[in-house]
Parts: structure tokens; C-alpha cells; sequence
């Protein structure tokens, strides 16, 4: 009898809050006055504020693109790896340091989710 792989559920599809949370976990900040300070805290870090990130990461959903990931389990962290990545362009030592993984794992993850966005529909990406 042939094996059957396991594959996981698709990753869920996520609110504006859930990357204000995810955000402010990653960058180990303890409070913001407002969430203007917040927003612009977010964006100076990964480029894009929460919003924007929520819009990419359920288009990228959507488009059934996360599922050539090299292993099942992508995240939004990895998502906002990619783009601190494009943000920060810091070594890759100094950034996975940042969000707690090796190098490699860092790599991986940054350079996938950077393909993929680069394939979405010029809806979303200009290449101008």
C-alpha cells in the first residue's frame, strides 16, 4: 500500500492585525504611543505598512504560489523576512539574528518568498 504524504492546510488568510502583532514581536517593541508611531515603526522596518503586508500575503494565498514552498510550513514571518530583506538589505547574520533563525533558514526563506511576490500579476508588481 503507497504512502500518503502529509500535507498541511493552506496558510490562513490574515487581517492588518495579525501583522501589527507579528510586527511588533519581531521587532521587540514593548509600546507605541499611537498607532500612527506604530505604522511608521512597521514601515521603516519592513517597508510596507501592516496593511499592505495583509494584501500581499492573501494575494500570494490566493494565487496558490505559497504551495512551491520549499517545505510546507510558510508563515507571514517569512513573508516579512523578504521584506525587511529588500528594506534593510542588512548581512544575512544580522537579520537572522533578527528573527531568530540561522543564516541558511534566513536565505531560504527571503530569496522564496521575493521569487513568488515577483510572480504575482502586475496587479500588484511593476518591474519598471
Amino acid at each position: 500500500m503507497p504512502r500518503h504524504q502529509y500535507h498541511p492546510p493552506p496558510p490562513p488568510l490574515l487581517k492588518t492585525e495579525d501583522f501589527e502583532e507579528l510586527g511588533i514581536e519581531i521587532m521587540k517593541l514593548r509600546q507605541c504611543r499611537s498607532r500612527r508611531q506604530l505604522y511608521r515603526k512597521f514601515e521603516s522596518f519592513f517597508g510596507a505598512w501592516p496593511f499592505y503586508c495583509a494584501i500581499l500575503w492573501n494575494a500570494l494565498r490566493r494565487s496558490r504560489l505559497l504551495e512551491k514552498a520549499p517545505t510546507a510550513w510558510v508563515n507571514p514571518r517569512h513573508l516579512l523576512m523578504g521584506l525587511h530583506f529588500l528594506k534593510a538589505y542588512n548581512t544575512e547574520e544580522r537579520s537572522a539574528v533578527t528573527f531568530g533563525c540561522d543564516e541558511k533558514t534566513f536565505r531560504q526563506w527571503a530569496w522564496f518568498i521575493l521569487s513568488i511576490i515577483a510572480k504575482l500579476e502586475t496587479k500588484y508588481v511593476s518591474h519598471s
